[in-house]
């Protein structure tokens, strides 16, 4: 259970930082 919690944290992680490499991008273009 604690590394599938891991695995989904994980996840989240990247797609948050998948949105924010976006933001970033769209601000600075």
């Amino acid at each position: 259970m604690i590394s599938d919690g891991l695995r989904t944290a994980e996840r989240h992680t990247v797609l948050v930082d998948k949105l924010n490499r976006r933001f970033a991008q769209s601000f600075e273009g």
